[in-house]
């Protein structure tokens, strides 16, 4: 799948030559250390431990023209250094840890006519008003977006679950995929 990435961006970079695209990045970047001195609150059970972690997410806006744009949000070498040496290897948990990871992918388009923005892609979905019960993660999602007097109104087809690559034993894993459709309005 790296590789796929690599190529994907390869080719837009050689198309930069062909086309007026425009780049617009930004992020951030963080190297911490970390003390954790009695996590469970109890006495009894106290172990003292620390780690040191960091991790650049970086946000690239490939800007076309004035109505279309790619955006795309990735992390690279998200991890938390347990032992020493965790480059290309498992860390402590037994887990790989993810050292490039695309978070979001989408394209935008808004047709000069009507208005309307169209975005196709995997976005931030889950998300809704406010963070109490909030499971915002990544989601494809069609969506959009139409400019009325009184604000924006949306439209969105989400994804939800992926039982294609859960079950894969089963040929008809995709018919149990679940949908959610949501329409809303910002006044």
């Amino acid at each position: 799948m790296k590789k796929f990435f690599v190529v994907l961006f390869v080719v837009l970079f050689a198309a930069t030559s062909a086309y007026a695209v425009d780049f617009q990045t930004s992020g951030m970047y963080y190297a911490r250390g970390s003390w954790i001195s009695n996590d469970s609150g109890l006495q009894v059970d106290a172990v003292d431990y620390s780690y040191y972690d960091h991790e650049l997410d970086m946000t690239t806006k490939i800007i076309v023209d004035d109505n279309t744009k790619v955006i795309v949000n990735y992390e690279i070498h998200d991890e938390n250094w347990n032992t020493s040496n965790t480059d290309g290897r498992a860390i402590a948990d037994g887990s790989q840890d993810d050292n490039i990871e695309f978070k979001r992918v989408f394209s935008s388009y808004t047709f000069t006519s009507t208005g309307t923005t169209l975005d196709l892609g995997l976005m931030t979905g889950g998300a809704w008003a406010t963070s109490f019960a909030d499971t915002a993660n990544g989601r494809y999602r069609v969506k959009v977006k139409q400019a009325t007097p009184i604000g924006p109104l949306y439209g969105i087809l989400e994804k939800r679950v992926e039982m294609g690559s859960t079950n894969v034993a089963l040929d008809d894993s995709e018919k149990d995929d679940g949908d959610a459709y949501y329409l809303g309005l910002v006044a």
